[in-house]
């Protein structure tokens, strides 16, 4: 390429010749931080060399270009020059100015990329096109999104499938809705080689958009094992980073790149065990999640844009401040405080894309937009009114039923974000559209209410409250992750599992005490019976093992019983010392479904081990019998009177005869009931054999 060194007005006086290679994919990761640009810089520089910092120089060199592309309107080389002037400019944050095919206001970007495209139109070099990539991909809205991908289309499977090529093909046929173009210019890319991981995640994530979970599942373990160096893992570490927890996160950052494959491994399987999913599904689930962010999240601004709003939003002009919240005739018309509740990682989607990437679509979705239509506003120093029906609010209320525990999520409408749409997450908010999904607020709405006629204001201290429990909110939705086992029709279910070894083999089999709800089963035509689908899935991540076993039980229901009573089982099956995280799911067709699961610490190895506790009692009316006729009671409900009886069964593994051996067991109460104090304590003195000895105890409850 010929880049032109000139004064306004006058020829080109010199030209130097762009020997530059194809952009390398380690410059095209996503930023590090909002201001970094160094990436693109790097790739720009690298395809258009002889930049100067001098900006009137360039100013010079984008006239002097535009000159000669409009003498020379069919030389390819005349209009690359001129992209090159006009992105250096772009780099150099330069004001716009009007040129040629720019009308004024035009940003240097999107002239640089006109420039491109008639470069590559005119059938120039492959340079051309390579910086109509990269121009493209650095960009969040397109002028001509369906000219630039048929030129990037047509030189990944024709040409150099470039990784800038190849990327921008796929990203612009995914946003057009044309995956068969996006897997072409993938399978030219992969043929190629230099993009591989961000190449077979884009493949994957075709895959799982045909749910494809099996095809998925080898793209991603290929995209983890073919990772090399930085750049790779940055862009799997962009994926990881919209469901991980802080320090799940913290962790990723630091570990060595030989140890990630594994880790990434272990944390997808960790999550389908606890969400009682099949293998594969959270990493399939947050592909379609991804999908749907792209279509309804997305922010579309470009990059030095979108940083005016990183510090604090700005919301619709009104002259109503957020305290009036206290006392207004629809408190939902108060604007909520202009402050970020959290903080973006990413620009390029809005508060509503995280949490959604993290919890899927809301159990209920409420979209309420308003314009007070009854107070008007005073102009200072004018007697005219100015109406506030002209100032809109706008906001959703998102609501997530998960068991016992409920998130309600609140967002608001901004200004200079390019939407209309509610994006920013908000705390504190009240109004008689939460009426459906929150009783409090909608007292406190019609507190508020009141008070524009003449009573008192809400306390400042509930309001407080409210705020405090939406900030809660917010810190829960945006820092944990959810896709577990949803169901029209819970089914209540209750599970224990310990691992303990066969006395007979020697081999290590989990026993899983459960228990389900009878009122929420659908009961057999003899009205004595309900027939029920159990999956316990099984995950050690030391051996990188899943196990997963299906069984069909027809429980009998207990006679008399009301709907709160439960209908009680258990599983014996094979198993390993390292499972650290198990589930067991019940379900009955497709409408109903219920799971129980928990995280376990391996069983340590050593010269003498224990089993997990087995705790029992005979009134429950479960019992497992040992290879060697033991009986070993159970407790299927999970929880126990302490005036019951209970039973304690436990194993020890000894390299050698042990005398004496004291084994001292703390039972405490769940959820830190109780405090530090342990529920029941029990000191067992005896012998410990060679090899595997059992232990069985029964402790007397206390009224």
């Amino acid at each position: 390429m010929r880049w032109p060194l000139a004064v306004l007005g006058l020829e080109a006086l010199a030209t130097v010749t762009l020997t530059g290679q194809a952009v390398p994919a380690s410059l095209l990761a996503p930023p590090d931080s909002l201001g970094d640009r160094s990436r693109y810089r790097a790739a720009v520089t690298q395809l258009c060399p002889g930049t100067t910092a001098d900006r009137d120089e360039l100013f010079r060199t984008e006239a002097a270009a535009a000159a000669r592309a409009t003498r020379t309107d069919t030389d390819p080389a005349a209009w690359l020059d001129l992209a090159c002037a006009r992105a250096h400019l772009d780099l150099d944050d330069a004001w716009s100015r009007e040129s040629l095919g720019m009308p004024l206001g035009t940003p240097w970007q999107t002239g640089a990329t006109a420039a491109a495209i008639r470069a590559g139109a005119l059938g120039g070099s492959p340079r051309a096109t390579e910086l109509l990539a990269v121009l493209a991909l650095d960009q969040s809205r397109l002028r001509d999104p369906d000219t630039i991908l048929a030129q990037v289309q047509r030189e990944a499977i024709s040409g150099p499938a470039t990784p800038a090529t190849v990327r921008a093909c796929v990203v612009l046929a995914r946003e057009a809705g044309r995956p068969s173009v996006a897997l072409a210019c993938l399978e030219a890319g992969l043929a190629a080689g230099g993009d591989s991981t961000w190449q077979l995640l884009a493949r994957a994530r075709l895959a799982a958009a045909e749910a494809d979970t099996a095809s998925m599942s080898t793209l991603v373990r290929r995209a983890l094992t073919s990772a090399a160096g930085a750049a790779a893992w940055r862009e799997v570490g962009w994926h990881l980073r919209w469901f991980l927890d802080p320090e799940e996160w913290d962790e990723w950052s630091t570990l060595p790149d030989g140890d990630r494959a594994r880790w990434v491994t272990a944390r997808l399987a960790t999550r389908d065990v606890r969400d009682g999913r099949a293998f594969g599904s959270r990493i399939l689930e947050h592909f379609r999640r991804l999908d749907v962010a792209d279509r309804e999240f997305r922010i579309r601004l470009e990059r030095r844009q979108a940083g005016r709003v990183l510090a604090a939003a700005t919301s619709e002009p009104s002259c109503r401040n957020p305290e009036y919240v206290s006392e207004w005739w629809d408190p939902a018309l108060i604007p909520a405080l202009p402050f970020r509740e959290y903080q973006r990682w990413n620009l390029r989607y809005d508060d509503r894309a995280v949490v959604y990437l993290r919890f899927g679509e809301p159990d209920e979705r409420i979209r309420w937009s308003a314009a007070d239509t009854v107070r008007t506003c005073e102009k200072p120093g004018s007697p005219d009114p100015t109406p506030a029906a002209v100032v809109t609010n706008t906001r959703e209320a998102w609501a997530y039923d998960r068991g016992t525990e409920r998130l309600l999520l609140h967002f608001e409408s901004e200004r200079f974000v390019g939407s209309t749409d509610a994006t920013r997450l908000v705390a504190g908010v009240l109004g008689h559209y939460l009426c459906d999904v929150d009783t409090r607020r909608c007292l406190l709405s019609q507190q508020s209410e009141m008070a524009f006629n003449g009573s008192r204001p809400v306390p400042v201290e509930q309001l407080q409250a409210v705020r405090s429990a939406d900030l809660e909110q917010i810190a829960t939705a945006t820092t944990t992750d959810d896709n577990g086992l949803q169901a029209d029709r819970p089914l209540t279910t209750v599970a224990t599992l310990s691992r303990v070894w066969d006395p007979a083999s020697g081999a290590v089999l989990a026993v899983v005490p459960y228990a389900v709800r009878v009122g929420d089963l659908a009961v057999a035509s003899d009205a004595n019976t309900a027939e029920v689908d159990l999956t316990l899935r099984q995950w050690n991540p030391a051996l990188a093992d899943w196990q997963a076993t299906a069984v069909t039980r027809r429980l009998r229901l207990p006679a008399s019983a009301d709907d709160d009573a439960r209908v009680t089982g258990f599983l014996v099956t094979p198993s390993t010392v390292g499972v650290e995280t198990w589930s067991l799911v019940a379900a009955q067709d497709s409408t109903r479904a219920g799971r129980a699961f928990a995280d376990v610490a391996p069983i340590e190895s050593g010269g003498l081990v224990l089993s997990d506790l087995i705790l029992g009692a005979v009134s429950q009316g479960q019992a497992w019998q040992t290879s060697t006729g033991r009986e070993v009671p159970l407790a299927p409900l999970g929880a126990f009177d302490r005036t019951e009886t209970v039973t304690l069964y436990w194993q020890a593994r000894s390299d050698r005869p042990r005398l004496p051996v004291r084994t001292t067991i703390r039972l405490f109460r769940v959820a830190g009931r109780g405090g530090e104090r342990p529920a029941l304590e029990v000191a067992v003195d005896g012998e410990v054999g060679r090899g595997l000895t059992e232990f069985q105890r029964e402790q007397i409850g206390r009224a």
